[in-house]
């Protein structure tokens, strides 16, 4: 009976070092990161649009250590979807384009503007108006 006890112990003492937080997270899901669903992108010089199912395409944004996480599961090469999976670092620069009207535009690992970016709700919008770019909307 000892014997039995002692196992019990040594079990239950097993199992309560080896529990853990189940939940998946990464270095991006702090109070600053926020998810973002891509759900149309529009414009260039062929005046596309696309919608795009949720989960499709993601963005982790992280304000705080100004770091984006992307998941690009769209497959379709015909249609522009953004740039590809990865983790990259953005900025927020001095606004030197026109027509745009915003102060400061995100620019994603030094070489890609996506213009202007505003936050309307639950909805976040990257406008590159110059040079026939792209509108990027995604939902949170």
């Amino acid at each position: 009976m000892k014997n039995l006890k002692l196992v019990l112990l040594l079990l239950s003492s097993l199992l309560l070092i080896n529990c853990s937080d189940d939940d998946p997270k990464s270095s991006l899901t702090d109070s600053n990161a926020m998810v973002l669903k891509l759900v149309n992108v529009s414009g260039s010089i062929a005046g596309v649009s696309h919608d795009f199912n949720e989960g499709e395409v993601t963005w982790t944004l992280d304000e705080e250590n100004q770091t984006i996480k992307v998941v690009n599961n769209f497959t379709d090469t015909n249609v522009y979807s953004g740039i590809a999976s990865g983790t990259y670092d953005y900025e927020n620069v001095p606004n030197e384009i026109t027509p745009q009207s915003c102060a400061t535009t995100i620019e994603i690992n030094g070489t890609l503007n996506m213009g202007c970016k505003d936050n309307n709700g639950n909805t976040i919008t990257f406008t590159q108006l110059e040079a026939d770019g792209y509108v990027f909307t995604f939902k949170y």
